[in-house]
């Protein structure tokens, strides 16, 4: 890449303001819009476990069942109680639906042929919601690798068979994931993160928490509902799978997956499996875990590197004009507090970062950038991203090391 000896000179403000909380892999997720986290089992107020919405709403029409299924989640993760929920929902003649009306819809003992006035006030409040959330460049960012992400999903719900994706950390595989459970969160897709070293009884009791299941149930009949809370008209995606690798691991480390299979292969839903390239590798090693593969989708295997189509895409997401291939000189303060100037390319600083540390952290300095910019009441240019480099390389330079 050639590098032009133009140099342009911008002086930005000494200190940015801390980096926005939030962010998934890849800097793109904003939790609170797509991946909520339900409240804690000890605290939840919404009393109606996953298992029985699911049996309530098998046989209903599909819009009456994804609206049905779609508001239960929303109320688990909202923490809200069906008193709160029936005053969400308005009828025809404009009064909020009872306690006892949606109470009864939500556990099977309301007539199907009555439910279709509470499904499309269901859906008038869904659009209510959705037209209001705020709406940003963190929410999702359309590119290759989402739309491969995208489709690999859909195949995997509508084949009711187990897919696995594979790819490097930090190239956004979690905000693929995310973003396609956000656009069918409607009781059709649960997403689910594998817990640190991956044991069985840690990845029930996240599986647990997603269902509205107590926790404090024992292992048997909490087993049995967490089954009972899928079927064909769902898809669970497990993302950080390489976490059963993790060290000298045992067969046992990998009863997890294979509680996966068991789900899939008793309830006739669709799976993916989510990991690094050493989930892959180790998957192929394992005896267990090969005949799950091998009776497995054919794998989508994600490239190290973010081509240019989506790097642009990402970077118009943050509001930045074409990227410059010129060196650019701005001032940033030091470790102390002493103006300093600091020039680079931005160009190659993309390069740079996204084959050394990945996408992730290219979006997590974009996302900085654009902080700045909007506090200063700026534009955000190219400028601001090599301020914002500045702070990540300070950052590492504290921690004594390269972060």
């Amino acid at each position: 890449m050639k590098t032009q000896d133009t140099t342009e000179t911008n002086r930005l403000a000494s200190s940015p303001s801390p980096g926005g909380e939030g962010r998934g892999e890849g800097g793109l997720i904003t939790p609170t819009t797509l991946t909520p986290q339900s409240a804690s089992m000890g605290s939840r107020r919404f009393p109606i476990a996953g298992d029985t919405i699911a049996k309530a709403t098998a046989e209903l029409p599909d819009d009456q069942r994804a609206s049905l299924r779609w508001f239960a989640d929303h109320c688990r993760r909202q923490n809200l109680t069906v008193q709160e929920a029936a005053g969400l929902v308005i009828k025809p003649n404009g009064e909020p639906y009872s306690y006892d009306s949606l109470y009864a819809a939500f556990t099977g003992r309301r007539d199907h042929a009555s439910m279709d006035n509470l499904s499309d006030a269901i859906a008038k409040f869904r659009r209510r919601i959705e037209e209001s959330s705020p709406r940003t460049a963190g929410e999702f960012i359309e590119t290759a690798l989402t739309k491969k992400v995208w489709s690999y999903c859909r195949k995997a719900f509508d084949r009711h068979r187990v897919g696995f994706i594979f790819g490097p950390s930090q190239i956004g595989k979690t905000m693929a994931l995310a973003s396609y459970q956000a656009a069918h969160n409607h009781g059709e897709t649960k997403l689910v993160r594998m817990p640190t070293r991956g044991s069985l009884s840690d990845f029930m009791n996240e599986l647990a928490a997603i269902n509205n299941i107590s926790t404090q149930s024992k292992h048997a009949d909490r087993r049995r509902r967490i089954i009972e809370c899928f079927d064909e008209k769902t898809l669970l995606i497990v993302d950080e799978c390489h976490q059963c690798m993790i060290g000298h691991y045992s067969e046992r480390a990998l009863a997890s997956l294979e509680f996966v299979r068991e789900i899939v292969d008793r309830r006739k839903c669709g799976a993916v499996l989510c990991g690094t390239d050493v989930f892959r590798d180790e998957l192929v090693k394992s005896k267990v875990l090969r005949q799950l593969l091998l009776r497995g989708m054919p794998p989508l295997q994600l490239p190290v590197i973010s081509t240019p189509s989506d790097l642009r895409a990402i970077a118009e997401a943050f509001e930045l004009p074409e990227i410059v291939d010129k060196l650019i000189t701005i001032e940033a303060p030091g470790s102390n507090g002493r103006m300093i100037k600091h020039t680079d390319n931005p160009a190659q600083l993309q390069k740079e970062i996204n084959e050394k540390f990945g996408l992730g952290r290219w979006c997590a300095i974009l996302q900085e950038a654009q902080d700045i910019a909007k506090e200063r009441h700026k534009r955000n240019s190219w400028g601001y991203v090599i301020f914002a480099h500045t702070q990540f390389e300070a950052m590492g330079h504290f921690a004594g090391g390269e972060l």
